[in-house]
């Protein structure tokens, strides 16, 4: 059994004859929701010709909720029985909508229910204010918990109120009802065309962002392989072996042994077969100058 506080009563009254309990409702069936205190009374009246010891007894019995009061007070004993049954209240309702899309002129069905409670559970529906009443084409369903309007209008719109009742208790939600006007043909077609024209900006703004991208990545390309042209050294033809160095003078010093420096720019020239500038002779013994541009 769920947690209930229960008080039990016994009430006596002197004067009348012979020991009587005075409620009249024996196996009386009381029921509580949970969490809820109940009291059960044990009315009774004595005589003064009933001379034994007053004993008042309440008794739980096997079956779930039932107890007994019973007095005794000889030569008088009376009992009387009450069943006593803990139910669940509904627990908090769910309020939805479905059908129809809160057009106006629409069939809307408003939906409760409650997960948990004793049933049975009935589920009623209202309006807040400043509309207390249902439309006339409003139907419920109690046991259902629906509410269906036909052929809804702007009137309609509204707070409703669902409330789930069963025989310990009631809980409420509500919903919100918004009924507007269907869309015009003109609003349709001016949406669709808006909407192509925004696909068209938007395909329009994804090619050219495309080509400016490619465009981009070409230029990056070519700046890339003009930067590697530029570090990569020039190499020249050695006049002496026909090989390609990056540092032709270098070569012709370590290579082929030529110190002089005026010879290996003698030699270096010679890629081109031409030198334009004064050189001395580099014949030992040889000092003058002359010009040595002529073809060697």
């Amino acid at each position: 059994m769920d947690r209930l506080t229960v008080g039990l009563v016994a009430m006596m009254a002197l004067g009348a004859k012979g020991l009587e309990i005075n409620t009249t409702n024996n196996n009386a069936i009381v029921e509580k929701a949970v969490g809820e205190s109940v009291k059960l009374e044990c009315k009774f009246t004595t005589d003064p010709g009933d001379t034994g010891p007053l004993e008042i007894e309440w008794t739980v019995k096997s079956t779930p909720g039932s107890t007994l009061c019973q007095v005794k007070k000889i030569p008088g004993i009376r009992s009387i029985k009450a069943l006593l049954r803990v139910l669940r209240k509904p627990s908090k309702p769910e309020c939805h909508s479905t059908e129809g899309a809160g057009e106006v002129g629409r069939t809307k069905v408003l939906h409760c229910g409650s997960g948990e409670g004793a049933p049975p559970i009935r589920y009623h529906w209202s309006r807040r204010p400043p509309w207390k009443l249902l439309s006339d084409s409003a139907v419920t369903d109690e046991t259902a918990g629906t509410l269906t309007i036909k052929d809804a209008s702007e009137s309609d719109s509204g707070t409703y109120q669902c409330t789930a009742v069963n025989r310990v208790g009631t809980e409420v939600c509500f919903l919100e009802l918004y009924m507007a006007h269907p869309p015009s043909v003109g609003t349709i077609v001016g949406a669709v065309l808006g909407g192509l024209a925004a696909i068209g900006t938007i395909a329009s703004t994804v090619n050219f962002m495309m080509k400016d991208k490619k465009k981009k990545k070409k230029e990056q390309k070519k700046k890339k392989q003009l930067q590697e042209q530029e570090q990569e050294p020039v190499k020249v033809k050695c006049p002496m072996c026909g090989v390609r160095y990056a540092s032709l003078s270098r070569h012709l010093r370590e290579t082929h042994g030529v110190e002089d420096v005026r010879l290996r720019r003698l030699l270096v020239s010679r890629r081109n077969l031409r030198y334009s500038g004064k050189l001395r002779c580099p014949v030992k013994g040889c000092n003058s100058d002359r010009d040595t541009s002529s073809p060697l």
